[in-house]
């Protein structure tokens, strides 16, 4: 058995401290029976109120998750459901809360990179930009960044209009067989250095989203997942890879362990100008084996 624990944190960037913007990133995690789930939104600079329509995304979501999770006479706590399966519950959920609130599309141009975990394994699933961290319990960290061209992202709400999808693909030069997705893996070595794989992504992949399973076997080995949003990528000049592997090294899971990390990370890197540009948002789960049979 697993014992699951999350924590989450979102930091308004420099850029829009000094711009009087708000902080238009959000995070969310939480517990499930037999899973855990870690969310970050990252809201569009040039949208509307896209620092509402980022937890309005990001709390749509949480519904979803936890209404399919419940068990059933028909499904049991534990079944991993597809990650379409949930969007097309917080589609519904999200346009609801968005009508009520008479928000536009505009206000909810946000991104959305997601955790979810069962027993067995779940997946990561990215629309949009973002990156993933996991971390093996033999210390091996593998970190995942995605990045689209241009700097123009897909935001799930570009998919409530058909026009508005159009122009997106469109201005993404209007095939959606060509590579407008960046996927780029790295792995730590011993040694302290990165290798690398980066694949590209057909259109038509990264408008469904960008998914990263972890199956039953790699479960066994993780002691983390984390995914943050692209704020990790605009640390000054850290790199994004050195930023992720500062922020999932825990001293410890006990209660707030995100927001420490992140908190310290924020105070040690602005000492040297390496603070966080944009909005920087994190979401992680802590999995650890149920010792409490063992003699």
């Amino acid at each position: 058995m697993k014992i699951f624990s999350t924590d989450h944190y979102f930091h308004i960037g420099r850029a829009h401290t000094l711009s009087g913007k708000p902080n238009q990133d959000y995070a969310m995690s939480g517990v499930l029976r037999n899973g855990a789930y870690a969310i970050v939104s990252d809201g569009c600079s040039t949208g509307g109120a896209t620092d509402v329509g980022a937890r309005v995304i990001a709390l749509s979501l949480v519904a979803a998750i936890r209404e399919l999770h419940l068990p059933s006479a028909a499904v049991s706590s534990d079944e991993m459901f597809g990650p379409l399966d949930i969007v097309r519950r917080q589609n519904i959920r999200t346009a609801t809360a968005m009508k009520h609130l008479g928000l536009s599309q505009d206000d909810a141009l946000a991104t959305c990179v997601f955790a979810y975990l069962s027993e067995n394994g779940g997946y990561v699933h990215a629309r949009g930009d973002g990156a993933v961290a996991l971390v093996k319990k033999d210390g091996t960290l593998i970190l995942t960044r995605i990045e689209w061209e241009d700097n123009m992202p897909f935001y799930p709400a570009y998919a409530y209009k058909q026009k508005t999808l159009d122009d997106f693909i469109a201005a993404h030069g209007g095939d959606i067989k060509s590579e407008r997705v960046t996927v780029e893996t790295c792995m730590l070595g011993r040694d302290g250095s990165y290798s690398c794989e980066t694949a590209r992504h057909m259109l038509s992949d990264g408008l469904l989203g960008t998914i990263i399973p972890i199956g039953s076997a790699l479960m066994e080995e993780l002691s983390f997942v984390a995914v943050f949003s692209d704020g990790i990528s605009q640390c000054g000049d850290l790199d994004w890879k050195d930023a992720a592997r500062s922020l999932v090294s825990y001293k410890n899971t006990a209660g707030e362990f995100v927001k420490r990390r992140m908190a310290r990370f924020v105070k040690d890197e602005g000492a040297s100008g390496r603070d966080p540009i944009d909005d920087i948002a994190c979401a992680a789960i802590s999995i650890r084996d149920d010792a409490s049979g063992l003699p």
